[in-house]
């Protein structure tokens, strides 16, 4: 599942961060990641947490936010600061993926779906979530061509990414840049969208 790009290694996160709408599901799906990084699945020293949103509703832009400022305060209390330091963002590499919302016939919500899918590396073991598709297409794939930064991301669909994706020109010329897919209008009435213009 997912080879890096030749010749890049795979990003090493400072932090990945679930968001959670539902304060039940946040323990459950903390002890998730807390197994992935137990395994070292996500990487080495990095922060990995469940950060539920402070109120309904807040949408993917205010879990986002609060869920920067939860990492933010961590990363700067393991730096020994006694208050927010924004420097920490400084180099950091932050994978934040949103978890949506619940349905029914989900066991442990829509990250950890079961996939019909096999590894393809001898070191993992267990089943293949859907987590796993989106964190390694990221880590692999993506985000191999881009600068530190903060990386957000849906987990309400499987996505399948060309091996021969080239986004190092792109990641080079801008500060900020989306990677979106083309869906149909009515997969898009619940979901951001973006209007592009001529380039």
């Amino acid at each position: 599942m997912g080879k890096p790009d030749a010749g890049r290694k795979p990003v090493a996160w400072d932090a990945v961060v679930l968001t959670c709408s539902s304060k039940e599901w946040t323990q459950a799906l903390q002890q998730e990641l807390d197994i992935y990084y137990a395994k070292g699945y996500l990487g080495k020293d990095l922060i990995h947490l469940v950060v539920e949103d402070p109120k309904s509703n807040v949408g993917s832009g205010g879990a986002t936010l609060n869920a920067l400022l939860t990492v933010v305060e961590y990363m700067s209390a393991r730096r020994g600061f006694t208050t927010i330091n924004a420097d920490v963002l400084l180099g950091a590499r932050i994978l934040i993926m949103h978890t949506g919302r619940s349905y029914t016939y989900e066991a442990c919500s829509r990250p950890f779906v079961t996939l019909p899918a096999v590894r393809d590396a001898p070191e993992y073991d267990g089943l293949v979530f859907n987590f796993d598709l989106i964190f390694s297409i990221i880590t692999k794939k993506i985000a191999v061509f881009s600068k530190p930064g903060i990386w957000v991301c849906s987990t309400d669909i499987v996505v399948s990414v060309p091996d021969n994706l080239d986004l190092e020109t792109a990641f080079g010329l801008c500060d900020v840049c989306v990677v979106s897919i083309p869906m149909p209008p009515k997969m898009l009435k619940d979901h951001g969208v973006y209007k592009l213009d001529a380039k």
